[in-house]
This record gives structure tokens, C-alpha cells and sequence, in this order.
């Protein structure tokens, strides 16, 4: 009984080392949920920021951007003035007044776009992983931290719309 004291002893510590990273690798996890509800929360201030229009609108608004886009770069190629035309008529129709550029909007729209194709390829990541701790290890570090900063931008433009 003595001699396997040791063996026993050494059992029971390498069973509290394995609890103890089960127990790790669980807080990862929740630390893991929780960034991910901070950029959904992220996402649904720009939505409170510029709620849904009508179907269509989205569309419409993004071709305006993208004529404004254009012209301020000095890119003006045959079709773009006949776009912008058609799609300020079909603006003014639904909100019976002209489209004007608001920079606000532009820039939490563009970072919106990024937080969310940032945040399909961390679920992607944390999808193709056996466990989410897996995936979130997988997830490119830098990628990881322009996400939580293109978060930050977001909420400080709510805050200031």
C-alpha cells in the first residue's frame, strides 16, 4: 500500500491540474461569449443609430454612397451620372426629399460592414474548431483587436448621433 502511496498521490494531482483546465478553458469560453455580445451590442447601436428603411432604401442609399464615393475621388465614368440620377428619383419617391451625404452615416456604415465581416470570420474560426476556446485561439490576434476598436468606433458614434 505504501509504495503505491506516490503513484496515487501523483494521480490525484494530475486529476486536479486536468479540472483546473477544463475550468480555464470554460472562463475562455465565457470570456469568448461575452466579447461577441459586446459586438452584437456593437451592431444593434448602429441599428438604433440608423434604423431599417423601407425595402429597397439600403440599395439606394449604397448607390448614392458609392456615386458621392466616386465623385469625391475624382472617378466620374459614363453610367455613374445616369446611376446617381435614377437613384436620387427613386430616394426622393420613398422620402419625398433629395439624398444628402451625412458622413456620420457613411463612416458607421463602413465600419459596420467590417465589424460584421470580422465577426463571420471569427465564427467561422470558432465553427471549424472542435471547442469555441479552439477557435478564438485560432482567430488572428490583430484581427481580433480591430474588431473590439471598430466596436469602440461604433459606440462612440451612437453616443454622438
Amino acid at each position: 500500500m505504501q509504495e503505491a502511496g506516490p503513484a496515487l498521490q501523483e494521480n490525484a494531482v494530475l486529476r486536479y491540474q486536468l479540472f483546473k483546465c477544463q475550468s480555464d478553458r470554460q472562463v475562455l469560453e465565457f470570456h469568448v461569449q461575452g466579447s461577441r455580445a459586446e459586438a452584437l451590442a456593437a451592431l444593434n447601436l448602429l441599428r438604433q443609430l440608423s434604423p431599417a428603411l423601407e425595402a429597397g432604401t439600403d440599395l439606394l442609399e449604397a448607390t448614392l454612397y458609392l456615386a458621392h464615393e466616386a465623385r469625391a475621388l475624382g472617378v466620374l465614368p459614363a453610367p455613374l451620372p445616369a446611376l446617381e440620377a435614377r437613384a436620387q428619383v427613386l430616394w426622393q419617391a420613398q422620402h419625398a426629399q433629395p439624398w444628402a451625404f451625412d458622413p456620420g452615416r457613411w463612416l458607421a456604415l463602413r465600419a459596420s460592414s467590417l465589424l460584421k465581416a470580422l465577426e463571420r470570420q471569427r465564427q467561422q474560426a470558432m465553427q471549424e474548431a472542435q471547442h469555441p476556446a479552439d477557435g478564438l485561439a485560432a482567430f488572428d490576434r490583430g484581427l481580433a483587436e480591430l474588431a473590439d476598436l471598430l466596436a469602440r468606433l461604433l459606440q462612440n458614434l451612437a453616443k454622438e448621433g
